[in-house]
């Protein structure tokens, strides 16, 4: 092997290794944004049947 075909490695291997954190950045991102709309949706689900428990029990 070349210097120069080790230098060409190293910059695969570095590229690889930024696209995976990228990746798993977005992963952990979109994973955030799912539980908290999960979160949000059984807060507003609960508020929601409280609300209707309410009303029709007057």
């Amino acid at each position: 092997m070349t210097s120069t075909d080790n230098t060409a490695l190293d910059f695969e291997v570095s590229h690889l290794i930024e696209g995976g954190l990228a990746i798993f950045a977005l992963g952990v991102t979109l994973g955030m944004l799912i539980a908290a709309g999960m979160t949000s949706a059984v807060f507003i689900g609960a508020l929601a049947a409280i609300a209707t428990y309410t009303v029709r029990h007057r």
